[in-house]
């Protein structure tokens, strides 16, 4: 993962965890993690957790490892239009058009 991914990723536990109205002790102990190192991944200061971590921080919050690791909704808007114009540069043109009744159906 990028370095913005785990801030990233610490957001969305953060965001999880207090959607569930849990405390970081709490999620400590359901997960079976120090809180320290709850702490730490909150604030994107662990840089290498563990697929046996996310595991266990995804059961712990009740939500899948791919919901866990799901915080595209979390970047900004540069980032977003870049990613935008980077895949639709090279759609066929029938496809493009789709695209742009889509978006255009979106926006009115």
């Amino acid at each position: 993962m990028e370095e913005n991914n785990f801030v990233r990723l610490g957001r969305r536990i953060s965001e999880l965890r207090q959607a569930k109205r849990m405390s970081q002790e709490r999620l400590s102990e359901l997960a079976g993690i120090s809180a320290h190192h709850i702490g730490e991944l909150e604030r994107g200061k662990s840089k290498n957790p563990t697929y046996q971590v996310l595991t266990k921080l995804a059961d712990a919050l009740d939500v899948s490892v791919l919901m866990l690791l799901d915080f595209e909704h979390q970047k900004e808007k540069q980032d977003l239009q870049e990613e935008l114009i980077a895949l639709i540069r090279n759609l066929p043109e029938d496809r493009l058009k789709m695209v742009y009744r889509l978006v255009r159906s979106v926006i009115e």
